[in-house]
């Protein structure tokens, strides 16, 4: 009746290696409070999932900012530095004007005032760009 097929020994072939799915497009992040508890935990997250994330680290202090970008880089290695410090205070969005283009602003400070929160919200919103509050 019909033929019976048999199998052919074969190499055993290797699965493919998934590529790592970037969870976001490339993106660079504004990260008000980057260099406290929340922030740098926030900021080392983002390194660490996505190989294009660009994150600003903004605050007060330049040296921490600095310091907290230096351990960064240190630790996710890339072509170019992908977290790059600010200066800036979250309370008074005016110092916040001359920061670079970004995609997102995420809220990581510990601002109590509401009326400093909806500015931000405004500011993000005025970029063109979204906002996450995740304030500690």
């Amino acid at each position: 009746m019909g033929s019976r097929a048999t199998a052919s020994p074969t190499t055993p072939v290797a699965p493919a290696t998934p590529a790592k799915e970037e969870p976001f497009a490339p993106a660079t992040i504004l990260l008000l409070g980057g260099y406290g508890t929340v922030g740098s935990a926030i900021a080392r997250t983002l390194l660490e999932q996505s190989s294009t994330a660009i994150v600003l680290v903004v605050g007060r202090s330049t040296e921490k900012a600095a310091t907290l970008c230096k351990q960064l880089n240190g630790e996710f290695t890339a072509k170019d530095p992908r977290a790059k410090p600010l200066t800036a205070d979250a309370a008074d969005s005016s110092t916040l004007t001359g920061c670079p283009r970004f995609d997102v602003l995420v809220n990581a400070t510990t601002m109590r005032a509401v009326e400093g929160v909806i500015t931000l919200m405004r500011f993000a919103a005025s970029k063109r760009a979204s906002y996450l509050d995740l304030r500690g």
